[in-house]
């Protein structure tokens, strides 16, 4: 396999640990943190509820943690608290909103107007808990006992309350959809930025 590789894209490139980069990461203006949290699953696959326990979820720890981590990190590492929070909300907003999701140019600041999405957290104490042990993958974090979503507490003294306040965000709804499927040499080309020599024989007749 590492040989066919090696073939097909001439090197291969790996990633040092991450620990070295972090603290240069924590600091690139305009660069945003984002936990990729999907839909929460047991051990043995069953989609979990509201009235299922934090530690019955199996999965990776960013889905839990990854907002508090950013912002334990920074303080770890002396990134300004201002940057750190602009990581996790301004930044995300603006980029999106310049992008055209409309609905994010009224959220990711506090300002009169705006949408009222927001997080009460001490910046001393906040902290991630969730880790890749068994049973602790969904912990949740500590040093954030309010948030408010769309106006509405959704989070009371790290009390999760009922209710469902948030709104779905997205696209407007178009009549016509913008996809196009990608044809084997565009996804050769986006992918290694050139065309591979007998690409054919190596499976990538069809990109899926």
């Amino acid at each position: 396999m590492l040989s066919t590789l090696v073939s097909l894209v001439g090197a291969i490139g790996f990633v040092p640990g991450r620990e070295e980069w972090i603290p240069l990461r924590l600091q690139v203006p305009h660069m945003t943190a984002a936990s990729d949290a999907m839909p929460s699953f047991d051990a043995d696959g069953n989609l979990l509820g509201r009235d299922d326990t934090f530690e019955a979820y199996s999965g990776h720890p960013r889905t839990a943690g990854t907002q508090a981590k950013v912002l334990r990190l920074a303080r770890e590492h002396d990134v300004p608290l201002l940057h750190a929070i602009a990581q996790l909300s301004c930044w995300s907003a603006l980029h999106l909103g310049d992008a055209g999701v409309e609905s994010m140019c009224n959220r990711g600041r506090l300002q009169v107007g705006m949408t009222a999405d927001i997080t009460v957290f001490d910046p001393e104490t906040v902290t991630d808990n969730a880790s890749y042990a068994l049973g602790e993958n969904g912990l949740p974090s500590t040093g954030i006992p309010h948030v408010i979503v769309n106006g509405v507490v959704a989070v009371s003294d790290s009390e999760v309350l009922d209710g469902n306040p948030g709104q779905p965000i997205g696209y407007p709804t178009e009549a016509t959809g913008r996809f196009v499927p990608p044809s084997r040499e565009d996804y050769v080309n986006r992918l290694f930025g050139r065309e591979l020599p007998d690409s054919h024989d190596h499976g990538l007749d069809h990109a899926h």
